[in-house]
């Protein structure tokens, strides 16, 4: 038995799930930057927390691809997700109408109910999305030879990353393409890179300087700092590499606390909770043009994971406990429906079978 317990926990190697944490901090500081004010006209200390936005979200889907690969999406692991969006997105909705006096339209109470369908903010429904074409990206690249998955992510980056970066092309398929072509990325890392052989502090290197280019490229064109920006995605698997060739290390607490990164996204970029606490209680125009600016920041940054964390830790104690039961028997009472269909279906084809049988007499 312990060695079982060994093993399991040596799966789950902290040293990724702290990449899933730094991730969620570039996320942060990019909020803060767009939505916070932070703005230093002579030192442009905005532009550095700018930049890390659109690189740990490609950060979080080259971590989810790692794994996935390897696994087959459960319909417990996609209601634990759709649970956990629908829970911040109705929570927070009555908390603004009950508790903030607030007032929103028939139209977006549905929409509040419906996230995943409608859509109220870019990333869940797209991620959900991605794990529904897992089973048909990972066949395929379980299928495939190492040559054609890497022309498949060649033609892939030249379509959908360095043709909109530099033409402002059509992206074919929205964000949803570049997150498969993310996962594919990082499912030829999983098969085909021997980490043993990364050149850690190379990649820290370039990762860095990837950072500099699209700071230098930004004002030129913004496109450099999207989604599908080559050069987004350069940056991402260079800090990726660089996390994988760490020492593995296994650490209860930063797996228990990068469990919560989703959730953290989740609550602070909800449309109710943005304006309120990136204007109001994080809104220091004395801050704006001062010196300690980037102080600043940074304690921003800090204050939303830390708080945004623990309220999630909470959830996951308590809702997402009773919603996995819930799911759990659910899924039990399916098993036993479609077995009593099956038990239906043979009975029926058994007496069709019969009566054919005694027509042809």
């Amino acid at each position: 038995m312990k060695e079982i317990k060994d093993n399991k926990m040596r799966e789950r190697n902290s040293t990724i799930e702290m990449l899933r944490i730094f991730a969620m901090i570039l996320v942060v500081m990019s909020h803060c930057a767009v939505h916070g004010g932070v703005v230093s006209n002579e030192a442009k200390i905005s532009n550095w927390f700018y930049i890390g936005g659109e690189i740990g979200v490609a950060i979080f889907i080259l971590i989810s691809g790692y794994f996935m690969v390897d696994e087959k999406v459960s319909m417990k692991k996609m209601l634990r997700i759709i649970g956990e969006v629908w829970f911040y997105t109705v929570t927070i909705m009555f908390i603004y109408v009950f508790v903030g006096g607030n007032s929103i339209t028939v139209n977006q109470m549905i929409a509040n109910f419906f996230p995943i369908s409608f859509g109220v903010n870019w990333f869940p429904p797209h991620y959900v999305w991605l794990m529904l074409l897992s089973p048909i990206l990972n066949a395929f690249v379980n299928t495939s030879s190492k040559k054609l998955l890497e022309r498949m992510i060649f033609g892939g980056m030249v379509i959908c990353s360095i043709l909109p970066t530099l033409f402002d092309t059509v992206l074919l398929g929205g964000e949803l393409t570049i997150f498969a072509l993310l996962y594919l990325m990082a499912a030829y890392v999983k098969r085909y890179v021997n980490i043993a052989h990364v050149r850690i502090w190379t990649n820290l290197f370039l990762g860095v300087l990837g950072f500099i280019l699209i700071r230098s490229a930004m004002y030129y064109t913004y496109r450099v700092l999207e989604i599908y920006s080559f050069l987004v995605i350069f940056v991402a698997i260079e800090i990726m590499l660089f996390f994988l060739a760490l020492p593995q290390r296994y650490c209860k607490v930063i797996n228990f606390i990068a469990q919560s990164m989703f959730g953290v996204y989740l609550i602070h970029d909800n449309r109710y909770v943005r304006p309120w606490l990136w204007q109001k209680i994080l809104n220091r125009t004395e801050w704006k043009e001062s010196e300690h600016i980037l102080l600043y920041g940074i304690l921003s940054v800090i204050i939303v994971l830390s708080i945004c964390t623990v309220i999630d830790i909470i959830r996951r104690l308590t809702f997402e406990k009773v919603w996995i039961k819930s799911i759990d028997r659910m899924l039990y009472y399916m098993k036993i429906i479609f077995f009593k269909l099956g038990w239906i279906k043979e009975l029926t084809t058994k007496v069709v079978k019969y009566v054919c049988m005694k027509e042809e007499r």
